[in-house]
């Protein structure tokens, strides 16, 4: 079991998710597009470079990933949103999904939708992808989401769209070409979920010799002395400290949901 716990750099409200990814389908469902470039290079790297048709299911894996806020002028730190990966998936596959499915419309629509890449063909081969909405669009942004510097040389930017130069390397050249959909265990609806005394003694026993870390820098103090935002990056916690905070989570959801008012089925939602 495992657990990505990350900042969402582009969202500072710790009672909602004020970005697009992740972006909540439904109470079900959570689509994870272009963001976490590191994650996302290891999922490829593990579920779809060797896969024959760009998608896997991963849900009996017990992979999580959650996300708090980022730095704020309040300094307060909050779980905004927790999920379980279920299907590993290119943006290619990824766009024959949603485009063919009603569920995500809403999403798929959006000027600035995370669903931001559209495949591109010559016959029936794949050569590359256009950029289709807003999200990434400033410089070459949409680009790196699934071309790491490193292969640049191998692909050619059009305007809006993106082509290999030869379609046969693909899985060596495109190895961010990742997204995910997750089972939607938390997401923040005006209230999201505090760092408590139980969690820190996690965070503090998975980050040994990680000095200053509290409520608000639950990944420590920077060499600047400020809270470290793990750029890029995410923490990783494995086996019974995931499951624990997994469990911790999915009560404190329960108890948020029970003070809102909400009709809560436990049963329904497995962690």
């Amino acid at each position: 079991m495992k657990l990505y716990l990350y900042v969402l750099g582009a969202s500072s409200d710790p009672d909602r998710v004020g970005s697009t990814v992740p972006f909540e389908i439904d109470d079900e469902l959570v689509f994870f597009g272009p963001c976490k470039i590191r994650l996302r290079e290891k999922l490829y790297s593990k579920y779809l470079k060797g896969s024959a048709n760009g998608s896997a299911d991963v849900s009996g894996e017990e992979l999580y990933i959650m996300g708090v806020n980022a730095a704020s002028e309040r300094r307060v730190r909050k779980i905004v949103w927790a999920g379980k990966i279920q299907t590993v998936m290119t943006f290619e596959q990824a766009f024959h999904l949603f485009s063919a499915d009603r569920r995500f419309r809403a999403m798929f629509r959006l000027p600035h939708s995370p669903m931001h890449l559209e495949p591109l063909y010559k016959g029936e081969q794949f050569v590359g992808y256009r950029l289709r909405s807003k999200e990434h669009e400033k410089g070459d942004a949409w680009v790196t989401d699934v071309v790491p510097a490193k292969n640049q040389g191998q692909v050619r930017v059009e305007g809006r769209s993106l082509f290999l130069l030869d379609p046969s390397r693909r899985k060596d050249v495109l190895t961010r070409d990742c997204c995910f959909l997750c089972e939607n265990i938390f997401y923040a609806r005006g209230k999201g979920i505090e760092i408590d005394h139980e969690i820190l003694g996690i965070l503090r026993n998975a980050q040994p010799g990680k000095r200053g870390i509290d409520s608000y820098a639950i990944f420590g103090l920077n060499k600047n002395g400020n809270p470290d935002g793990r750029r890029g990056a995410c923490l990783q916690l494995d086996g019974p400290s995931a499951r624990k905070f997994v469990d911790w989570v999915a009560a404190k959801k329960r108890s948020i949901a029970v003070d809102s008012g909400e009709d809560v089925e436990p049963s329904k939602r497995k962690c």
